[in-house]
């Protein structure tokens, strides 16, 4: 039997249908990312690692690990297909040469594993792709590097991604990059590259913040950017900053906050590069605040538009924040 109802109850009605339409919306586009935090075991990557049914193409700036090494071997012997781009020559002492002579030792081919392309300052991105162009697909977006001190010592960030569109944008520049090509990125999506789009994403998403920023990173003196954040803190914009001790920033407004960490007092290295605006968006990456990494290097990072990250995401930039500054 029909039962009649006022228009404000029906009016309610479609209200509550409105919102449980949207709950599966969000619910659907945050299955489509996972955010995850280090310092951890390695385990997570090595299982991801196992995850793989045919592929798996990495770029990375620095690979030290033998857990993970000995994980892409096993998936050799497995039958999965390895690409691996390493970064010749890593600033400092690091070298990729050793992680090199043991993948190619365990029967990888050495034309399945190649230097970065001379085209960049340095190939610094961090980022996998297993099984691409299957339904099984999926992306590791990182701000960490595959060695001991990221998963030991550092604060880190890791994004899982199985959007179709933002692994397909990988893999096709995981090809240009194989190849030693310029790749001519659009930008339409969340996907942040240095030296294409990186500077302008990155300021667009300063700028677009009403209330609040807050930043975790190993690095911070684009004068651009500082330029930009000053603006945004005479604005009225809250910004609060965490560095490591060892890289302290300079020409900031004084209503900006920093608090330093001092990996040597047995605090956490801060080598992420995290921006939260508003608890409503974030920026993950490789790509630290600095013009280097933002004009001159392979870099990649993601834009999160899920408030549910984004608040993940500054839950841990909390804990940084809290943590006592020792000198």
């Amino acid at each position: 039997m029909y039962k009649y109802r006022s228009p404000l109850q029906l009016r309610n009605l479609a209200l509550k249908f409105i919102l449980f339409i949207s709950c599966l919306t969000s619910v659907t586009a945050n299955a489509k990312l996972q955010l995850f935090a280090q310092p951890s075991s390695p385990t997570r990557i090595v299982n991801i690692i196992k995850q793989a049914h045919r592929s798996i193409d990495l770029e990375i700036y620095l690979i030290t690990s033998h857990k993970i090494i000995n994980a892409l071997i096993n998936a050799h012997n497995r039958g999965i297909r390895i690409h691996v781009i390493l970064e010749r020559q890593p600033y400092g002492h690091a070298s990729n040469i050793h992680a090199r002579y043991l993948l190619r030792k365990a029967g990888i081919p050495w034309y399945d594993i190649r230097w970065s392309s001379p085209q960049f300052t340095y190939t610094h991105e961090k980022a996998m792709v297993m099984d691409a162009d299957t339904k099984n697909a999926k992306a590791l977006i990182m701000t960490f590097n595959l060695t001991f001190s990221a998963f030991k010592y550092n604060r880190e960030y890791g994004v899982i991604d199985t959007n179709k569109q933002d692994i397909h944008e990988i893999e096709k520049v995981f090809y240009y990059d194989w190849r030693h090509h310029s790749y001519p990125l659009t930008g339409k999506f969340n996907l942040v590259w240095s030296p294409i789009n990186a500077r302008q994403k990155i300021l667009s998403l300063i700028n677009s913040a009403k209330y609040s920023i807050n930043i975790e990173g190993e690095e911070l003196n684009d004068q651009q950017l500082i330029n930009t954040l000053n603006k945004q803190a005479k604005r009225g914009v809250k910004i609060q900053i965490v560095l490591p001790i060892t890289n302290k920033a300079h020409n900031l407004n004084k209503h900006i906050n920093i608090h330093y960490l001092n990996s040597k007092k047995n605090q956490l290295y801060m080598h992420a590069k995290m921006l939260t605006v508003d608890n409503s968006k974030a920026y993950i990456g490789s790509i630290n605040f600095s013009k280097n990494s933002m004009n001159n290097n392979r870099e990649l990072g993601i834009i999160l538009q899920e408030p549910s990250l984004t608040n993940k995401a500054n839950k841990y930039f909390n804990i940084d924040w809290r943590t006592p500054t020792k000198h």
